[in-house]
């Protein structure tokens, strides 16, 4: 990170570091100091219902829910949430994490890191202004539109998914 943000203070001081995250690791010092220093620090956290994460996000190594969210609290409001509500079946299995058994936990969950989940109308009309007067830098509907205030926001989570579209090595 101190390599990144060196660059960016040179060439484009107005620029701001992201990082997007599955949050694997943020329970490693190292990673987690390094986390501090970014402006954006984004963690992904789709529920907090370990059987889903294990089908969903699938992590590679040890994850420890509770550390996760544990180590989430530490950052004291220095960190976005990132969490994709998804409605489907794959390969028979519900895939369905916008029930309430999946939702409620969730938003408690997210105050407990101090956070506030920020919740508006359907439509564009109504969630932009609303990222703008909160800050937000991305949002999204449960219909699956996605909303980002700048485009470098865009590549950042485009560069994200690819990277982690890719078939895993064993």
């Amino acid at each position: 990170i101190d390599d990144v943000t060196e660059v960016r203070d040179r060439y484009f001081p107005k620029a701001k570091v992201t990082v997007l995250s599955n949050g694997t690791r943020i329970r490693d010092e190292k990673v987690f100091n390094a986390l501090m220093k970014v402006d954006n620090n984004i963690q992904k956290l789709d529920t907090v219902d370990i059987d889903y994460i294990m089908k969903l996000d699938r992590p590679a190594g040890r994850y420890d829910l509770q550390e996760v969210i544990g180590t989430m609290k530490r950052f004291n409001g220095h960190v976005i949430i990132q969490t994709m509500f998804l409605k489907g079946v794959v390969n028979g299995v519900d895939m369905d994490n916008t029930l309430d058994r999946y939702v409620d936990p969730w938003i408690e969950a997210i105050r407990e890191m101090g956070c506030e989940p920020i919740m508006v109308p359907v439509g564009h009309a109504f969630a932009k202004p609303k990222m703008r007067e909160s800050g937000a830098v991305c949002g999204g509907e449960l219909a699956g539109h996605y909303y980002f205030i700048k485009v470098g926001t865009l590549i950042y989570l485009l560069f994200f998914l690819c990277e982690n579209s890719l078939p895993q090595k064993h």
